[in-house]
């Protein structure tokens, strides 16, 4: 079986990614929709538009370390019934 490590970095790994990828498909809409739509102005600079990423990427990350540490404490079954 998986340790509690493997199952957290797992878990970490994937809001990564999905985090990532949510992050670069609405930036590309946002550009796309300012192009579309001449009235709407993207604001700030690039390191705005960097900052805001990671600043949202650093926070799903940290919601989901804080709810693994809470459920690895947890038992199977207690798990399930919270489901």
């Amino acid at each position: 079986g998986a340790t509690r490590r493997d199952i957290q970095r797992h878990f970490l790994v994937e809001t990564g990614v999905l985090a990532g990828a949510g992050l670069v498909l609405g930036g590309m809409l946002a550009g796309c929709g300012a192009m579309v739509l001449p009235g709407v102005a993207l604001l700030g600079g690039p390191g705005t538009w960097v900052f805001s990423a990671a600043w949202v990427l650093m926070l799903a990350m940290l919601v989901v370390y804080a709810s693994l540490r809470r459920w690895s404490r947890m038992g199977p079954v207690e798990l399930l019934r919270q489901v």
